[in-house]
This record gives C-alpha cells, structure tokens and sequence, in this order.
C-alpha cells in the first residue's frame, strides 16, 4: 500500500480496504513504483515532499510553514491544515480535519480525536505497536534499523516522538474477517542512515495474488 504524506491511519485504512476489493477484482499480482522528493534541514526537519507517481509525473507538492504557535501545511501551494502547537512544541489540535491530540509522558501520541471514533495507539520500545479504531485493528513490528524521518505519513515530532526503529511488518484487521492485509517491508539506506528505498509485499486474507510496492526517497538538505 502506497504511504500518502498528510494523512492519517484512519484514511489508510480505508484505502486498503479499496486496494482489497480493486485486487480481488482483478485477482493478479500488482507491482507499483512511486518516489518521494524529501527537503529538510540539518536536524531532519521536513520543508517539502514532492511525490512522483510511476508514471514520472507529479502527484502532489506538499510544503510545511513552522512556528512556535503553529506548523501550516500547504498542498500545491493551498493551505490545508494547521497544527496548533502547546508549550512543548507539541500539537494540541488541527482544523483540517478538527482533531484533538494527547500524548503520553515520553511525548508519544496515545490518541486523537473528533466528533467521530475515536484513534488510539500503543507503545512498547519506542514504538508504535498497536492502533485502534472502533473495530478496525492495525498492529506493527519493528527491526533493529534506527528510524530517522517518518516515511510514511511524513508527519514531525510536532505530532509526537518518531518510532525508534524501522517497521518490519505491519498486520490491518477491519470487521470483516476476509478483509485484512499484512505487509513486510525491506529497506536499502544510504550512508547517513536514512531508507533510499523500501519494498513492500502486501498479502491478503481473501487469498487475492500479493502487491508488490517499491518507493524510492531521495533528500536534499535545506538551512
């Protein structure tokens, strides 16, 4: 499943619920490829992310705005969400959608909420471990490579702390049992330690073939 930047586990439960019946409808092996433009400073905090379809051509130009009282988030030059930020440099609440965030005491996010169902989250080394909504379940492991920039959502530490390690394997579990989806993801880094390219086989409870996804991230450092 491709990671979009911006948004959350809740959307990427949703697409992978789409993915799964697109896949049961076409019942082939799927391989997609797809690249991330990374701008950051010296200490890794994004200002950009481009993403560039397989195709070669732009999906979307993501762009953040920081302060101490709030990180606005533009997308094609729209602004489309702004974080509010407390005290710690941590957000309390977004507009886009209106969310309400908590964190633990190491400054992990434990939940979010709307006038909606509530999200929550599990922790256990650092790492995120387990995410709840209603009755959707998502469940992640993690190996021993160091977790440098968040490459799935691309969200900062505004949001909490970033996950110590990489993930290994990720497991979705939605109501229907014939429904969910694991994935395994393998990593190549360059010499600073950051992931220049990620492959990940998603396989599903339906019995439908495998995808295959390789992402490739490319970084440029901005002061």
């Amino acid at each position: 499943m491709k990671n979009i930047p911006g948004i959350s586990e809740v959307s990427l439960l949703i697409l992978s619920i789409c993915l799964i019946h697109s896949c049961c409808k076409k019942d082939i092996t799927e391989s997609e490829s797809d690249k991330y433009l990374i701008v950051m400073n010296e200490v890794y905090r994004i200002s950009s992310v481009t993403h560039i379809k397989g195709n070669n051509t732009v999906e979307y130009v993501r762009t953040l705005e920081y302060s101490d009282k709030y990180v606005k988030v533009y997308t094609g030059g729209i602004l489309t969400n702004t974080y509010f930020l407390n005290n710690n440099g941590l957000a309390d609440s977004s507009n886009n959608p209106r969310v309400k965030y908590q964190y633990n005491n190491e400054s992990y996010l434990i939940s979010q909420s709307t006038s909606a169902v509530p999200i929550n989250y599990e922790y256990s080394n650092g790492n995120r471990t387990k995410f709840t909504w209603g009755t959707n379940k998502a469940y992640y492991q993690y190996n021993s490579l160091i977790n440098i920039i968040d490459i799935d959502s691309f969200f900062g530490s505004y949001l909490g702390k970033l996950n110590r390690n990489l993930k290994q394997s990720s497991r979705l579990e939605f109501l229907k049992a014939s429904s969910g989806v694991s994935t395994t993801y393998k990593y190549t880094l360059n010499s600073a330690g950051l992931v220049i390219q990620r492959v990940a086989v998603s396989t599903y409870t339906s019995g439908v073939s495998p995808k295959k996804t390789v992402t490739d991230f490319e970084y440029s450092v901005k002061k």
